[in-house]
């Protein structure tokens, strides 16, 4: 079955309702709701996002998922598409807003497009092309003044969500000793921070040894939440008088300031001491017995990831917007209008399928399915096991 087509047992599309209503349709109590959601450790469900999307998320979180990730960082795919576009003589030019796309004819080039952006420092330009990629959200799209998204909404067939991360370094990995004794996991709650992860420590690619100077600073997500919990931490970051700001201590291990730059948000003294308290609630300690943090990091995304909002269906959605006016060579693509959204992978498969489709180029040798591309379909016993377990 595909989620997209598929039904509930009184024949109502799935991709026609949210997950509220399905919940609803199958008499869960508002208690079970709730668990489900403070379980998950995302509650963004309460945003009703269309009940096919969901089902196609569903294997990304089941105990059995494998998950693989590049040993040098999510940057080294950015980092190697740079370096072999650079090699192409092409020019990469950042902290650039486009402002403006408009159709251009011209005897040299025939039909082409004029874009003007803004260079963060004030200054405009302008650049004639053939075609154009916008891969971009919703929110950015919105800023651009292009006449066809006046004229087409296709585009905001998708919700954006907010969520919020907080990252704090230790100079030792404590989570390790006792009473947690546990030298990794991931911890759901029903608290504020949603989210825990205790990750790995600088001991772990040392060699062993007893010198007392061995680097073993520490990494803890110590809140990671989404929707109606960010309107609480916007609180304790907004810059203003009544916070302090955090700046960390000194650590023999690490160059230069301790606290880095936020994503969007800076850091207060205060965050730190929440954060830490409801960390330590989470394990019935007593927030004085933990060590304090000598940095700590924010990041903040208006737009994190996408749903698709109920009663769209996402494979008719994502062929239209790929190309919203055939007249124009405009294309669009990203994760918010992929089938798998909220992972770098499904921002890479809408890339992808853009490249095949719209400009007729091969699959790389090393996409052995080409249905990657399309929504993933599974047998009705399968489908259904899932839908009851979500």
């Amino acid at each position: 079955l595909n989620p997209w087509t598929a039904h509930t047992a009184d024949h109502r599309l799935l991709k026609d309702l949210g997950w509220l209503e399905l919940a609803m349709l199958a008499n869960m109590s508002d208690e079970a709701m709730r668990l489900i959601i403070d379980s998950s450790g995302f509650a963004d469900f309460w945003d009703n996002p269309n009940a096919a999307s969901l089902a196609v998320q569903h294997d990304a979180f089941l105990n059995a998922t494998t998950y693989k990730t590049f040993s040098n960082g999510m940057e080294s795919i950015s980092e190697k598409l740079e370096g072999e576009l650079k090699q192409l003589g092409v020019t990469i030019k950042t902290k650039t807003h486009v402002l403006q796309i408009r159709p251009f004819f011209s005897i040299e080039e025939g039909e082409a497009l004029t874009v003007s952006s803004q260079i963060e420092n004030g200054a405009s330009s302008f650049t004639c092309a053939k075609k154009v990629i916008l891969a971009l959200p919703p929110n950015a799209l919105e800023q651009i003044d292009w006449p066809v998204l006046k004229t087409q909404q296709a585009w905001k067939a998708v919700t954006p969500v907010h969520a919020m991360k907080f990252y704090l370094g230790f100079e030792r990995p404590w989570w390790r000793e006792a009473p947690i004794e546990s030298k990794a996991g991931w911890l759901y709650t029903s608290l504020p921070i949603q989210q825990v992860l205790y990750l790995g420590s600088q001991e772990d690619f040392s060699s062993k040894s007893e010198n007392s100077n061995t680097n073993r600073n520490s990494l803890l997500m110590g809140m990671y939440c989404t929707e109606q919990y960010t309107a609480l931490w916007e609180s304790f970051s907004r810059p203003n008088a009544s916070l302090t700001p955090f700046v960390g201590k000194p650590n023999p291990f690490v160059k230069g300031p301790s606290v880095l730059p936020g994503i969007g948000r800076p850091v207060s003294v205060e965050m730190v001491e929440k954060v830490m308290e409801e960390i330590a609630q989470l394990h019935n300690l007593d927030v004085r017995d933990l060590p304090d943090p000598y940095t700590a990091v924010l990041a903040d995304w208006d737009s994190a990831w996408h749903w698709w909002r109920p009663g769209q269906n996402a494979p008719e959605v994502i062929d239209i917007v790929a190309q919203l006016d055939q007249q124009e060579n405009v294309f669009i693509c990203g994760e918010a209008y992929s089938y798998l959204q909220g992972w770098v992978e499904g921002a890479l498969r809408s890339t992808e399928r853009l490249l095949q489709t719209k400009f007729g180029l091969p699959p790389p040798s090393s996409m052995q399915r080409e249905e990657r591309l399309t929504p993933r379909k599974q047998s009705k016993k399968d489908f259904i096991s899932r839908i009851i377990r979500r």
